[in-house]
């Protein structure tokens, strides 16, 4: 806009905008930059709120003094009836005690503060509330007594709500808000840098941990190639073969004892000397015969059969024909062969897991394995943390930090400022 322009806003009434400057300024500069032009702002602020509150101070006294008239001020007509006259007197004596309790209240804060400028305005504005409530009604009946007096003293009430209802009518809001946020967004970048530490820390050891990893993983490699381990391997192949045999076996007297079972359940009810030592055939045939070892049962089963023999063991004609026909072969070399083999199968698997227990390949890479598998966990742990600490570098609430700065800066200096991460020559240094 030219300046015949601006002459013929002016004519017009209109307000010639103010020309906007741009200034380039580091966040590590910007507390300093924003101090400096600020403060002159907020030192006016301050005088404009002490001002104020000397007007303040001024209607307090005219208001005092308006009580003290309205106080002593008598009544127009005194022939109006004594029931009458006390509840003047009533009314009088609680709005001036209201009153008086509300303008003690009103004094000046010891340090001209943004929080304490608002700290008493959010006490002025609960004591008001309360003052205007519980007076009302006096009021209403001191108008029918003495209309002019308790007229002034409400004016003046008027006149100090208006009065600090000014205090903040001026740009110290939008410094403080713009303090707040430089003081939030500092903190901010000062969080971040030290995430970013954390995180690069992290890492490092994330680094560490993968090299101790692989480095474990390469020797249980080697130890895996070597002739100790092909050894190992015989053992375990060995070992198999034996656990398979003594699966075989157990599996085969299960067999052998099965039809047998009912036929034992029952009979333990009947010979009760033996209640407990059938139990366990019927529970696990296979160990009860290991732990036979002086085949008691042979001695058992003659009885058992006699009793299915007599009907005092209830079969049913297979199971009863089926329990019969395997009596039979329940003998002792048959018993005797079992454990013999049971045994010498448990003895070569002892021998095999001895051999493995003391290996030192083995030991080695089940060491080294542990080692690994606890440098997994603490490897997951890591990570989350890592992720964490990735989230806490999102700039998301920087964003809304510097838009807040940039917005109040253009309305209080009229200046565009552009904010960057590190200071260089062309910043501004606050002129």
């Amino acid at each position: 806009m030219g300046l015949f322009g601006q002459l013929s806003d002016l004519f017009k009434g209109k307000p010639v905008e103010q020309e906007i400057s741009t200034v380039s300024v580091s966040l590590n500069n910007l507390p300093k930059w924003f101090k400096q032009k600020a403060d002159p702002i907020v030192e006016e602020a301050r005088e404009n709120i002490k001002r104020t509150f000397s007007l303040i101070q001024q209607e307090v006294k005219e208001a005092l003094r308006a009580c003290e008239l309205l106080e002593i001020e008598q009544l127009r007509n005194e022939s109006i009836p004594e029931k009458v006259k006390l509840i003047m007197h009533g009314n009088r004596r609680s709005y001036l005690h209201l009153t008086r309790m509300l303008l003690a209240t009103l004094s000046q804060p010891s340090d001209i503060t943004y929080k304490s400028v608002m700290a008493f305005l959010e006490q002025f504005e609960e004591q008001l509330s309360t003052y205007t409530k519980s007076s009302q009604k006096n009021y209403l009946v001191l108008q029918e007594f003495f209309k002019d007096e308790s007229k002034v003293v409400a004016m003046h009430i008027k006149r100090i709500n208006e009065l600090v209802r000014t205090l903040l009518d001026n740009p110290y809001k939008d410094i403080i808000t713009v303090s707040d946020a430089i003081y939030r967004l500092t903190k901010l970048q000062r969080d971040r840098e030290n995430v970013r530490v954390e995180w690069q820390q992290t890492q490092e050891k994330m680094k560490i941990l993968h090299a101790q990893i692989e480095k474990n993983r390469i020797e249980i490699g080697k130890q895996m190639d070597s002739f100790e381990y092909a050894r190992v391997k015989e053992f375990r192949e060995e070992k198999e073969r034996s656990e398979k045999g003594l699966k075989k076996v157990e599996e085969d007297i299960s067999l052998v004892f099965s039809p047998l079972l009912p036929a034992l359940k029952k009979f333990s009810h009947i010979d009760m000397g033996h209640e407990v030592f059938l139990a366990q055939y019927v529970e696990n045939p296979s160990a009860a015969v290991k732990a036979d070892t002086h085949l008691t049962i042979l001695m058992v089963l003659p009885k058992v059969v006699e009793a299915i023999e007599a009907g005092k063991i209830d079969l049913k004609d297979k199971k009863r024909q089926k329990a019969l026909e395997q009596a039979k072969q329940v003998t002792e070399e048959y018993l005797k062969q079992y454990q013999a083999t049971i045994s010498m199968l448990e003895n070569s698997l002892a021998q095999v897991e001895k051999q493995l227990k003391s290996n030192p390949v083995i030991q080695s890479i089940e060491e080294y394995s542990y080692r690994n598998e606890h440098l997994k966990r603490s490897m997951a742990k890591f990570e989350e943390e890592s992720l964490k600490l990735e989230k806490g570098l999102e700039q998301k609430e920087q964003g809304e930090l510097q838009k807040i700065i940039i917005d109040h800066i253009r309305k209080l200096f009229s200046i565009e400022v552009k904010l960057h991460a590190t200071a260089h020559p062309t910043d501004t240094q606050g002129d």
